[in-house]
């Protein structure tokens, strides 16, 4: 596969992950991976004119230690599957409904 048709493989499933998002009306995301990564959906989304707002981004899980529940919808985790989740959720005590892995 050339470089071209993978990053336009990737921003498809991006698109789909954050379509399905959206439609969960989960509108406030926090990020959670690569700083390259943060500067990808915000263009997927922006391209998209998905109803998505970017409320802030965290390079590592371990950084969302004492984040106010309040303040967002869902967190993605980039680097992350269900078993990260619920590791997630029970160390940083973030219900599982608020922790999503995009991949």
């Amino acid at each position: 596969m050339s470089k071209l048709s993978e990053y336009n493989h990737l921003r498809s499933l991006l698109y789909q992950k954050l379509i399905f998002v959206q439609k969960d009306f989960l509108v406030r995301v926090v990020l959670v991976g690569r700083p390259p990564l943060r500067d990808f959906v915000v263009s997927v989304t922006k391209e998209n004119r998905l109803k998505l707002t970017l409320v802030n981004h965290y390079s590592h899980w371990t950084d969302l230690k004492g984040i106010d529940l309040q303040t967002f919808d869902i967190a993605l985790l980039f680097d992350g599957n269900s078993e990260a989740v619920t590791k997630i959720s029970e160390h940083l005590n973030i219900p599982t409904d608020k922790l999503a892995a995009l991949w």
